[in-house]
C-alpha cells in the first residue's frame, strides 16, 4: 500500500513537471514562454516549500496519519480538477497539488521510519547482512577499500543479473572483468564488447597452466585475485592452487582469499 501512495505522488509530482509547460503553452491556454516558465518554477517552488509546513502541521496538529490521508486526498482532488480547462480550475488544482504535496511527502517517509522500533537493526547500510552472514567477505571488502587503489583491477565470478555476484567490484569501486553479463546487454544493446569475457574468467579459475592465467590476467590488466565462496561454487577448488606460484596472498580469513600480483 505504501508503495502505491508513494508511486502516485511521484506521478503527481513528476507527471504535472513533465506536461506543465506544454499544457500551458501548446494546448490549452496558449501562454507566452515568459509566463509559462514564471508559472512552471513558482509550482516547483512551492512543491519544495510546503513540506516544511506539512511536518509542522503533522507534528503539531493532526498527526502523520491524518496529515497523509489529506494530503493524498488534495492531489487526487488536484488532478482532477486540472481535467477542466478553464484558468480558475488550472490554478486551484495546482494549489491542491501543491498542499497535498506538502502533507503527503515529509510525513509519508517518516511514517515508514516509525515501521521500525528502538532496538530494530533495520540500516541504510547495503553490506550489513554481509557483515552478519558473511564476516570474512566482508573483511575483505573492507581490506580492498583502504589498500586498493586507483587503476587497479580485481577478478572474481561472473554472476546472473540481480545475485551476490560483482559484490566485490560495486561494494569496493575497483573495476572487475565482468559482473552481471545480461545488464551489460541490457545498458549496451550488443554483448560484443563484453564477448568472451565470462568464458576467459572461467578459464582463469580453472585452468592449471599459469602461463595462461598470467596472459588473460595482462589482457584486462588485472593485479588482484578475489576467491571466496562463489568463485569455490562456481569454478572448484582444482585450479585455485596456482594462485600461490605467482601471487601474493594478501588478505586471508576463513574460506576468503585475496591474491595481488
Amino acid at each position: 500500500m505504501l508503495f502505491f501512495a508513494e508511486m502516485w505522488e511521484r506521478f503527481c509530482f513528476y507527471g504535472m513537471r513533465s506536461l506543465l509547460m506544454l499544457y500551458m503553452v501548446s494546448e490549452v491556454f496558449k501562454y507566452n514562454d515568459e509566463t509559462s516558465a514564471n508559472i512552471y518554477g513558482s509550482y516547483n517552488a512551492m512543491i519544495y516549500l510546503t513540506p516544511l509546513i506539512g511536518g509542522i502541521v503533522a507534528d503539531k496538529l493532526l498527526g502523520y496519519r491524518w496529515t497523509i490521508l489529506i494530503g493524498g486526498l488534495f492531489m487526487a482532488v488536484g488532478q482532477f480538477t486540472l481535467v477542466v480547462q478553464q484558468e480558475f480550475f488550472f490554478y486551484t488544482g495546482m494549489a491542491f497539488m501543491v498542499v497535498g504535496n506538502g502533507m503527503f511527502k515529509p510525513n509519508i517517509s517518516t511514517l515508514v521510519g516509525k515501521l521500525y522500533g528502538e532496538g530494530n537493526d533495520a540500516t541504510l547500510d547495503g553490506l550489513q547482512h554481509v557483515e552478519r552472514f558473511a564476516g570474512a567477505e566482508y573483511r575483505a571488502i573492507d581490506y580492498i577499500r583502504e589498500n586498493v587503489g586507483r587503476g587497479s583491477a580485481i577478478l572474481e565470478a561472473v554472476g546472473g543479473d540481480y545475485s551476490e555476484h560483482g559484490r566485490i567490484s560495486s561494494s569496493t569501486g575497483v573495476p572487475t572483468v565482468l559482473n552481471w553479463p545480461g545488464h551489460e546487454l541490457q545498458w549496451r544493446g550488443s554483448a560484443e564488447a563484453f564477448a568472451g569475457r565470462e568464458e576467459d574468467v572461467q578459464t582463469i579459475y580453472q585452468t592449471f597452466d599459469v602461463a595462461l592465467a598470467v596472459s588473460l590476467l595482462d589482457k584486462y590488466d588485472v593485479d588482484y585475485v578475489y576467491i571466496g565462496q562463489r568463485e569455490r561454487e562456481k569454478y572448484g577448488e582444482d585450479g585455485l592452487a596456482k594462485f600461490t606460484e605467482f601471487m601474493t596472498p594478501v588478505f586471508t580469513e576463513g574460506d576468503v582469499v585475496v591474491y595481488k600480483r
